[in-house]
């Protein structure tokens, strides 16, 4: 009994001993003297170290044992937990993962999907079925690799997004991938970036929202711009938790920063036109300082060969002069930059193109008046009266009457508006006593009749500044006009439903004073006069501003110069060269072109600059001007088919004459006929029976269609006189 205790212990204690180290337990010899030894050997070579499995991937060792002192090599397999690990792994049975049986004495060992501790220290036994007691063991270390989280973003990190509005949310999407564990969703979490030069002190909901869309994607949504980003950019950061609450991704960063809008966002303009730009910083204070912007060069890729892109009015923030166009370009599509003070690297943007010719408006909702009235002696009773929409780029749509006298057969069509803001019909305005006479000759030679009123006498008084009430400026507000007149040509029906022509051609407008500045800009500015290469083509064929044109240097007109003058009128009273200044009341026809009809303290553009000393507004001022370019060779191209007729009052003393004048020398190429002169009219030319009659002969021989004139033109030796320029020039 002493000797079995003995062998028993001897046996335990070269166990515990070799467990660690060899892998096999030698047997002391039984009772037949044989000693049995069993050796385990695995690949990967024990001590293993491999990784928990996965559904796709299980991890294994390939175990042998070798029994010597036998020639059974029978083996019984079993698993344990490494009883001498410093961390012991409490996994039981299948938790200490799994054998398949592949042999006698060969078995393949397939790691747990998961583990309490890693590493998990896994003790495998190969025990011998000779006598069941002699044993060898191998470790292999089974380990859960670490737990992983990485997120990915579109757009990819760092993202830059702007504030959110109403409309238009500003998001960035975000997928997490977690690595090593089962479940694979994760929280999301946000935070002020704690690295940006300019820490966001915004918190909660000013940070944005994060919103899970899956288990393990989500949609970041900027905050709104109330309250504003206390900075901009306000950095983010975006983080994603896996679901053992321990592993966090490295945190992916969100810009959000102001949005500036300019607007117009998109616009077309004529060719030294001017539009007014305003923006609006989303997001930032709406304090003065919040909003402010300075407004950049303009850009042009398009532009070469010495185009450029205009530039901003110093003296008038976000009023953007457009350039000329040089011979060999047509338009030119400009960048408009506003940048916030808020955040200089947000800027924004807006695109304009610039034409040849200012655009054009629509006419829209054609309407038969009720009633027409006859003209001031009573006759032309049979007219019809239309109101009409005019839209125009810019500026408010404006309500306009037409007084309609259709002849029997007739030669041509004739436009005609009175002076000022042209509220009123031409035959029965309050200032002219014979105004209806000058409409009745040209109507009895055969001639349609369309007179063009912005007000009266529909309009209860509510447009006594008809097309000059603005704001948007002359030169745009006159877009009302030239729509007008380019609707008359191209819709002959509308005004004549019996008519089969396609055009009203020939096409002829006379305006005074005012009106002859709104027939001078639909001519040039406009394109109706032709020359242009885009645009609309000539449509005007014969054209008789009198007295004036009043608007063709605004510039001069308002900031009062004394030192420049127009050349001398036509009339004998015409003793010198006179200022292009304007009086008071002339100056008060214009304030109204920019200002919101009713507002109280309304700008005095015009008036504020006839002292000459207030020079804010010049640039404005000069780009709204019919010769908006007047020290080029060519300022006011128009078609050599466009016959000009241009008349005066001996008695005038306004500055409608040496504007007119400066216009006259402007032209090219310069006009077959000289300026006239009606003596004894003043600037209200058909006051005078004489003057309505010298306007209607002049519109009677001259309202042609262009290859007629030019014939009639050719038997009228000679041709025309070159007159010298102003003094400006």
């Amino acid at each position: 009994m002493r000797n079995f205790l003995s062998s028993a212990i001897f046996r335990l204690i070269v166990a515990a001993v070799l467990l660690p180290l060899g892998g096999c337990i030698a047997h002391a010899p039984g009772s037949g003297g044989k000693q049995l030894l069993v050796s385990v050997t695995s690949t990967p070579a024990a001590p293993a170290s491999i990784n928990i499995s996965t559904a796709s991937t299980p991890s294994t060792v390939l175990y042998s044992a070798s029994v010597t002192g036998t020639s059974n090599q029978a083996v019984t397999w079993s698993l344990s937990d490494y009883s001498s690990a410093s961390t012991v792994c409490t996994a039981t049975g299948n938790g200490l993962g799994t054998m398949a049986i592949t042999g006698t004495s060969t078995m393949t060992y397939t790691a747990p999907t998961s583990v309490p501790v890693s590493p998990c220290g896994i003790a495998v036994t190969a025990t011998s079925n000779e006598d069941n007691v002699t044993a060898g063991q191998a470790l292999v270390n089974v380990s859960a690799p670490p737990v992983t989280v990485t997120v990915t973003s579109s757009p990819a990190s760092p993202a830059s997004v702007p504030v959110s509005t109403t409309t238009t949310p500003s998001t960035v999407e975000y997928t997490a991938v977690v690595a090593n564990i089962g479940n694979p969703a994760v929280t999301w979490s946000l935070a002020a970036d704690p690295n940006a030069t300019n820490v966001c002190t915004a918190t909660g909901a000013a940070l944005g929202t994060i919103v899970s869309t899956g288990p393990d994607t989500a949609t970041y949504t900027a905050p709104p711009p109330t309250p504003p980003l206390p900075v901009s950019p306000c950095g983010v950061t975006v983080t994603a938790t896996a679901s053992d609450n321990l592993t966090m991704s490295v945190p992916l960063l969100v810009n959000v920063h102001v949005l500036v809008s300019i607007s117009p966002a998109t616009d077309f303009i004529g060719q030294g036109a001017n539009l007014q730009y305003s923006a609006t910083v989303t997001g930032a204070p709406t304090t003065t300082q919040g909003q402010a912007v300075t407004w950049g060069q303009p850009s042009c890729t398009d532009c070469t060969n010495g185009q450029t892109a205009g530039s901003f009015d110093p003296n008038n923030p976000g009023l953007y002069i457009a350039p000329g166009l040089t011979s060999t370009v047509t338009s030119a599509a400009v960048t408009i930059t506003a940048t916030p003070s808020f955040d200089p690297s947000s800027p924004g943007t807006a695109m304009t193109t610039v034409q040849q010719t200012d655009p054009l408006g629509t006419v829209s909702g054609l309407k038969t008046m009720s009633s027409c009235p006859a003209d001031s002696a009573g006759n032309l009773a049979d007219g019809t009266c239309y109101s009409i929409n005019v839209s125009c780029d810019g500026v408010a749509d404006l309500t306009t009457y037409l007084k309609v006298n259709l002849a029997a057969d007739p030669i041509g069509t004739v436009l005609f508006v009175i002076g000022g803001g042209g509220s009123g019909f031409y035959d029965n305005n309050p200032l002219w006593t014979f105004g209806y006479e000058t409409v009745e000759n040209v109507f009895a030679k055969s001639f349609n009749t369309v007179q063009v009123s912005f007000g009266a006498p529909f309009d209860g008084g509510t447009q006594p500044n008809g097309w000059l009430q603005g704001p948007g400026g002359v030169r745009r507000l006159a877009c009302r006009f030239a729509t007008v007149s380019d609707w008359v040509y191209n819709n002959p029906k509308m005004i004549n439903p019996n008519s089969s022509a396609t055009t009203s051609a020939p096409l002829c407008a006379t305006g005074n004073s005012g009106g002859s500045g709104a027939v001078a800009y639909a001519a040039f500015q406009y394109g109706l006069g032709g020359k242009a290469t885009t645009g609309p083509a000539q449509e005007f064929a014969m054209i008789e501003p009198t007295s004036g044109p009043l608007m063709t240097r605004l510039d001069l007109g308002c900031v009062c110069n004394n030192n420049v003058n127009g050349p001398v009128g036509p009339c004998t009273s015409d003793t010198g060269p006179a200022p292009l200044c304007y009086s008071t009341s002339e100056a008060a026809i214009i304030d109204p072109a920019y200002q919101v009809q009713g507002q109280s303290n309304p700008p005095t553009v015009c008036s504020d600059g006839l002292g000459g000393t207030v020079t804010t507004n010049f640039n404005r001022l000069a780009s709204d001007s019919i010769d908006w370019e007047p020290f080029t060779p060519n300022p006011i191209p128009l078609s050599p088919d466009l016959t000009v007729n241009m008349r005066f009052g001996g008695t005038d003393q306004s500055a409608a004459v040496p504007q007119g004048m400066y216009w006259d020398s402007a032209i090219r190429p310069v006009p077959t006929s000289p300026p006239a002169c009606t003596e004894d009219a003043s600037i209200e030319i058909p006051n005078m029976p004489d003057g309505a009659e010298n306007i209607a002969t002049d519109i009677i021989n001259g309202c042609k269609l262009p290859a007629a004139a030019a014939r009639s033109a050719a038997k009228k030796k000679p041709v025309g006189t070159q007159r010298a320029p102003s003094a400006e020039r």
